[in-house]
């Protein structure tokens, strides 16, 4: 004879799915909450660090521990489109741009009945939970 805790029903998974996801939640906010103090005081010593370079006007600063040195980060970003796209078509420099497809045009697109020539699509289905 079954013993009716040990079947699994969908309603079952279903409480256990959104109890764990609770679970993994709750713990995502207190990982955030305990590594804040440890971020901003990381944040300190990297601030005075960098301050030091600049002001002893080194490129690296090297201790028994390790060594502090300052990299140049470069982050992009486009202000104008339309002078950007501009100078790209006038230049042929087409290099600046990235290869990619967005995803919500494309699916307007697609709607539409248009297919897009040279596009790869693939769908997955994937489980989702949600609360009542």
């Amino acid at each position: 004879m079954v013993n009716e805790e040990d079947v699994i029903t969908a309603e079952k998974v279903i409480k256990a799915y959104l109890k764990t996801r609770d679970k993994r939640d709750e713990m995502r906010r207190r990982h955030k909450e305990e590594l804040k103090p440890i971020n901003e005081q990381l944040e300190k010593l990297g601030a005075w660090l960098h301050r030091k370079l600049l002001h002893d006007n080194l490129q690296n600063i090297r201790s028994k521990d390790g060594t502090a040195f300052l990299k140049e980060e470069v982050k992009v970003t486009v202000e104008d489109w339309d002078l950007a796209v501009a100078f790209i078509k006038a230049n042929n420099a087409f290099d600046l741009l990235e290869r990619r497809i967005s995803k919500s045009a494309y699916e307007d697109y697609e709607r539409e009945g248009i297919t897009v020539p040279g596009v790869k699509v693939s769908r997955e289905k994937e489980v989702h939970v949600q609360r009542k």
